[in-house]
């Protein structure tokens, strides 16, 4: 997948997964993420593949995971 097709899913899926629309992409890369479909519990982690996009604004910020291979959503933390 190429950046644009991963800025492409997580606009297209920017209500449902909570980003702020006053929220701009700040940057876009791809590397190796940790995943564990519940973080808060203890088991097995797996590594992937992943475009990280990070949105930021005057009063938080945003990070967001997107799978390279699948387009999935892995994971979206921030701070507000």
């Amino acid at each position: 997948m190429t950046e644009a097709q991963a800025l492409e899913i997580v606009k297209e899926r920017r209500k449902e997964i909570g980003i702020d629309p006053e929220m701009r992409v700040s940057s876009a890369e791809k590397a190796i993420v940790e995943y564990k479909k519940d973080p808060d519990e203890p088991g097995p982690a797996e590594d992937r593949v992943a475009w990280i996009i990070e949105f930021s604004c005057a009063w938080g910020y945003a990070v967001v995971h997107v799978e390279d291979r699948t387009g999935e959503i892995l994971t979206v933390k921030g701070s507000a």
